[in-house]
Parts: C-alpha cells; structure tokens; sequence
C-alpha cells in the first residue's frame, strides 16, 4: 500500500511539474475611445517590436500577423481589432509542445502572450492620453 501511495504521490508531483499547460482562448482586451484604426494598427505593432515580436498586416483585414523566436521556439498570433477591441488568437508554433488533441501547449506561451497585451493595453492608453 505504501509503494502504491508512493508510486500515485510522485505521478502527481511529476504530472504537476509539467512544461505544458492547458490551452485556453484569451479575452477580447478593450481599445480605448478615439482612436483611429490607422493608431491601433501602430501602436499595437510598436508595442509587439519592443518586445521582440514582428508583426504585419494581412491585406484587406483589420487583422495583424504576430511572430515571435525565442532560441528555437516561435509562435504565431492572430491579432484581429476594431475601434472597440482587440484580441490574441494562437495560430501557429513550433518547440512549444502544442498537442492539439490534448489541448495543451508549453507554459511561456501564456508569459509571452501577456506580456504582449500588457505592452499592448499601455500603448493604447498613452496613445488615447495623447490623441485628446
């Protein structure tokens, strides 16, 4: 009995100490009033830049291509907007472990993303601050 709880402790332990953490889709984050797409579209890029990502527009879409590489990881986003939201979906990714059917992917994922739209949300707010 004592091998069995021992044996259950440590598949917890290492279960829990796992890189991969459970995929989930991030919230729509608010853009502040009176600011034209043209801004949004910049600031959001200027924003991703100063962190390391590249960004590009898609053509004929108020949606923006995100790429980030860290050492050999990289991951791709989706960042659609409007006047009145934007938000982060992942597209792509190589060396996060991403399982699609167990819906899990590496944890810097997450970091990587909120730091984004951390950088993201202030740039907006200061551009917003300096547009009235």
């Amino acid at each position: 009995m004592k091998k069995l709880l021992a044996l259950v402790s440590m598949f917890i332990f290492l279960v829990s100490c796992s890189h991969a953490k459970l995929m989930k889709d991030f919230q729509p984050h608010k853009v502040p009033a009176g600011l034209s797409l043209e801004v949004i579209e910049k600031t959001i890029v200027a924003a991703g830049m100063n962190r390391g990502w590249i960004i590009k527009k898609i053509e004929g879409k108020n949606i923006l291509k995100a790429n980030l590489i860290v050492r050999q990881h990289s991951v791709e986003l989706l960042i659609p907007y409007s006047q009145e939201e934007y938000n982060t979906v992942y597209s792509n990714s190589s060396n996060l472990d991403y399982d699609a059917q167990r819906n899990t992917i590496h944890k810097s994922y997450f970091r990587w993303v909120n730091f984004l739209q951390q950088d993201i949300d202030r740039a907006l707010l200061l551009a917003a601050a300096y547009a009235k």
